[in-house]
C-alpha cells in the first residue's frame, strides 16, 4: 500500500493498494492461481472517533478454466470505542466480468478491530448477503502486522 495524501477539507485520505495473494497447492480453500488486486482507498476522518470510506479495486481471478475481472466497491463507517477498540460496518459489491454467470455480489457487515500491540491488529467480521448471489453468512478473522 502507497499512501498518496492525507485528508485536506473535502479531498480525503488516500492510498493505492497493489497485492497478489499466495496460493496454497493441496488446500482445497485456496486459490489454485494467482489472482493479483488492486485498489484506491479513501478516507474521511469526521471527528477524532468517526470516519467515513471506502475503496475502488479491481481483481482478475481465474476459476475453473475461467478468466475474468472482478469490479470490487465498498462503503464504511469506523468508530473508534477506545485507542485500542474499534467498531465497523461496510456495504461491498463485487461485479464479475466475464465469468461464467457474470453474477453482481452486495453483502452488508460489521465488526470489531483490536489493536492488540502497536504492530498486531486483530479484526472479526461478521456478515449477510442482501442478493441471491451473494452468500447468505460470511465472516472472518484477520491478522494485521505492522512491518
Amino acid at each position: 500500500m502507497l499512501d498518496l495524501w492525507p485528508q485536506s477539507g473535502w479531498l480525503p485520505q488516500t492510498a493505492i493498494l497493489g497485492a497478489v495473494p499466495i496460493t496454497l497447492g493441496g488446500n482445497r480453500f485456496a486459490m489454485e492461481s494467482l489472482q493479483p488486486t488492486s485498489g484506491v482507498l479513501y478516507q474521511w476522518r469526521l471527528t477524532d472517533r468517526l470516519s467515513f470510506g471506502g475503496d475502488s479495486g479491481l481483481a482478475f481471478f481465474r476459476e475453473d478454466g475461467d478468466h475474468y475481472l472482478q469490479w470490487q466497491q465498498s462503503v464504511d463507517v469506523d468508530y473508534l470505542l477506545t485507542d485500542r477498540v474499534g467498531l465497523f460496518s461496510q456495504w461491498q459489491v463485487l461485479a464479475d466480468d466475464g465469468s461464467v454467470d457474470h453474477s453482481t455480489r452486495h453483502m452488508l457487515s460489521a465488526g470489531v478491530s483490536w489493536l492488540c500491540t502497536d504492530r498486531l491488529q486483530v479484526t472479526w467480521q461478521t456478515g449477510v448477503g442482501l442478493n441471491n448471489s451473494a452468500p447468505d453468512l460470511l465472516t472472518n478473522v484477520r491478522f494485521g502486522v505492522l512491518f
